[in-house]
């Protein structure tokens, strides 16, 4: 009943806040409405571009705003394309926010001056797009294979003029399982900010610390964990098979990673077993059990059942998902999702995906309202699903009782999103999130006025875990 009382509340207060009118621009008769997008570009501002197709030109204007926390806008220098771009990517670096746009087979890397608004860019001919992307502070990392899987090409983009190659041979033995593994589909997993339900995808990807990992949870293998490393700062590739602790009836399993740390959970039908891992050497560092060590916890004896209960049903897939506190301690949070209709929370990944196959579905730039388009990418965790939450020190013992404040706060993006499309005075929004508030761009129906609001971010009553 609480539950229900605290997220009534949450959209209660989401749909009354009344945002503020900051910025409007009415289009041009030479100008042809064909989309928003919304990027963060640090923890102060946003950046809003609106796209048009130019009748005169019969190119697509890009129209940047950049918008602070102060809620002042400034426009910044339009760029054009002959087609309306993918965008791939995109990171800030100091007082540089970098785009990288996809056409045809070029790469464009734009570099806007984010003090100044003006742009500089460079283009890359005959670029196929990487299976491998990761975007992280202050750069863009591609990640391929090369030569028949001999060789691992990192590339390394810091803006137009900064760009770092390397090159890092594959032993023979690993060659053909590193070709299979960087030409398959993988789920990238975002370490920069935190998300209370983790990836189910079958291969995870991960970069910390300029170090990859790929860690394979083959739904058919419950019993195993495959862990590749590749390390860029030593040369090194590893390849390393996890095989699970001995639980009854182990129906499922699955991962995250943390501080160069592999936490692991392995689902049994009446149990299961938490593990630890290092990322490095697949070392077991710590082992845990529900029916013994974490069923002594306060917060986790009076949901233990229900637990058990809901993720014995074939639908449901256990999820792990690790933030830290401000004291340096892990706060685990184990839970369940519906398999058939959870996507990871990759709200940038998501909402970029949506925005470019709507442009696909569209002829002439018209189609169907992003409201009926969105839920194909989104999907919310099992609503009323109680996590088992539970605190583990720096050098991983459990604390009981344990009051942590959570060095990130989970910030529900996609509900935001959703909110937004369910109002009928809001055309093709997008979101760029700050960490009080979010801003975001639209427009009206008849697709002539652009607006610019802020609205403020509905903490939740505590950030204290568990």
């Amino acid at each position: 009943m609480m539950k229900i009382l605290v997220s009534f509340l949450f959209v209660f207060l989401s749909l009354t806040v009344q945002a503020n009118d900051i910025f409007k621009y009415t289009l041009e008769k030479h100008q042809k409405f064909e989309k928003t997008l919304s990027f963060d570009v640090d923890d102060n501002q946003t950046l809003h571009v609106l796209v048009v197709k130019n009748k005169d030109t019969k190119m697509y204007d890009f129209i940047p705003f950049r918008m602070n926390a102060q809620q002042e806008v400034k426009e910044w220098t339009t760029i054009s394309f002959e087609e309306i771009p993918e965008i791939i990517s995109y990171h800030t670096n100091g007082d540089t926010f970098t785009l990288l746009s996809l056409e045809d087979e070029h790469l464009d890397i734009i570099d806007y001056s984010i003090s100044e608004g003006t742009f500089s860019k460079d283009r890359w001919e005959d670029f196929t797009k990487p299976n491998n992307i990761f975007k992280q502070k202050g750069s863009t990392v591609f990640l391929e294979e090369k030569e028949n899987g001999a060789q691992i090409k990192i590339t390394t983009i810091e803006n137009a003029s900064t760009v770092e190659k390397k090159e890092i041979s594959v032993t023979e033995d690993l060659q053909r399982t590193l070709k299979k593994l960087l030409r398959s589909d993988s789920e990238i997993v975002d370490q920069e900010e935190y998300i209370e339900h983790g990836s189910i995808f079958e291969v995870q990807a991960y970069l910390e610390k300029g170090v990859f990992y790929f860690v394979e949870n083959d739904n058919d293998k419950e019993e195993e964990i495959t862990l590749t490393q590749i390390n860029p700062l030593s040369n090194t590739i590893t390849n390393t098979v996890i095989t699970a602790p001995e639980v009854d009836k182990l129906r499922d399993n699955n991962t995250q990673i943390k501080d160069g740390k592999l936490f692991a959970i392995f689902q049994g039908k009446e149990d299961f077993s938490f593990n630890v891992y290092d990322a490095y050497t697949a070392e077991n560092l710590k082992s845990f059990t529900l029916s013994e060590q974490l069923s002594q916890l306060t917060g986790i004896r009076s949901k233990k059942s229900n637990y058990l209960k809901e993720v014995e049903k074939l639908k449901n897939r256990p999820t792990v998902a690790i933030n830290t506190s401000k004291s340096g301690n892990y706060i685990v949070s184990v839970n369940y999702v519906d398999q058939n209709t959870y996507n990871y929370n990759n709200f940038w990944f998501m909402h970029f995906m949506m925005q470019q196959q709507m442009m696909m579905m569209q002829p002439g730039g018209f189609g169907p309202h992003v409201e009926n388009f969105y839920p194909f990418y989104i999907a919310l965790p099992m609503e009323g699903s109680k996590p088992l939450t539970f605190v583990l020190s720096k050098e991983l013992e459990l604390l009981d009782n344990a009051s942590e404040e959570a060095e990130k706060e989970f910030v529900d993006k996609k509900k935001y999103s959703e909110q937004l499309q369910e109002n009928k005075n809001i055309y093709h929004p997008s979101l760029g999130f700050l960490k009080e508030e979010y801003h975001y761009m639209y427009s009206d129906k008849k697709e002539d006025v652009i607006y610019i609001k802020s609205k403020p971010i509905v903490k939740r009553a505590s950030s204290k875990r568990p």
